[in-house]
Formats: structure tokens, C-alpha cells, sequence
């Protein structure tokens, strides 16, 4: 999968603070809950890239949660990284099918998956290829439950 950027100096400040229109509406009616570290650096990234990926994580954890139940968006440094979280309380996934998690998928080459995991593949393979193309890394934690 090949993606194209247009890298600039952005503010996930200001990205992460106001979710674009469409994100906002895919987590809707759960609550989303915004952590920022204070004085976040500004990174090298395509605004509307990153807008997509935050997007496509709100949307699948609103997807995978009761629609009372808040989601979380953290952004804070790590080191020399800025580092974003989405999280939500919904099912969870469990640890064998974590390393798979942003495959494509189709049904014959993901035993195991139920239907709604088969449906996030696409979206979450295409939140790591713009994740990688920035250079950074995207992974999952869950515990089933």
C-alpha cells in the first residue's frame, strides 16, 4: 500500500482538541473524552492524513462500545514522540487476533474473526499505511471483557 503526504509542521494540539465534522459524528452519541498534554510540540505530518486516522480509530471504537460509553483520545510526548491513543470500554479483542488487527482482511484469511472485526479491517490497514508513511508506529492493546 503506498500513500501520498503532504508533510508540514501541524499541531495535533488542534487537531486531536477538535475532531474533524465527520469524526465527531461517528462517535456520536457516546461521549468523547480529550486529553492533551500541555506545550505539545508541533510534528511533521499531512493534516488531513492524520485527520483520517483519527477518524477511522473514533469510528471503530464507537463501533465496538455501547453507546453510552465514553471514548477517549490521549495525546501526549514519549521521548523524542508524540504519542496518540484512542481507547474505548467496549468488548475487547482477544490476544490471538491482536497481531492481525491492522491486516487487511477477508473472511478466508482471518479464521476466527466475527463479522463486525472482518468490517474494521479496511479502515484500520489504511490507518497503519498512513501511520508508517509518517514514520511512526500504530499498535492495539485490549483486554477481553
Amino acid at each position: 500500500m503506498s500513500v501520498l503526504c503532504r508533510v508540514r509542521y501541524n499541531s495535533l494540539s488542534k487537531l486531536s482538541a477538535s475532531p474533524t465534522p465527520p469524526a465527531r459524528r461517528s462517535v456520536q452519541p457516546n461521549r468523547l473524552d480529550i486529553d492533551l498534554t500541555p506545550d505539545l510540540p508541533r510534528v511533521m505530518a499531512d493534516r488531513a492524513r492524520m485527520a483520517q486516522v483519527l477518524g477511522n480509530l473514533l469510528s471503530n471504537a464507537a463501533r465496538h462500545s455501547g453507546e453510552a460509553s465514553p471514548i477517549g483520545v490521549n495525546v501526549k510526548v514519549e521521548g523524542a514522540h508524540v504519542a496518540v491513543s484512542v481507547s474505548d470500554s467496549g468488548q475487547g479483542i482477544p490476544a490471538e487476533l491482536l497481531p492481525h488487527l491492522f491486516r487487511r482482511l477477508s473472511g478466508s484469511d482471518s479464521p476466527g474473526l466475527g463479522r463486525d472485526q472482518q468490517r474494521s479491517g479496511l479502515g484500520l490497514a489504511i490507518c497503519r499505511g498512513i501511520v508508517e508513511a509518517h514514520g511512526g508506529r500504530i499498535r492495539a492493546e485490549s483486554e477481553p471483557g
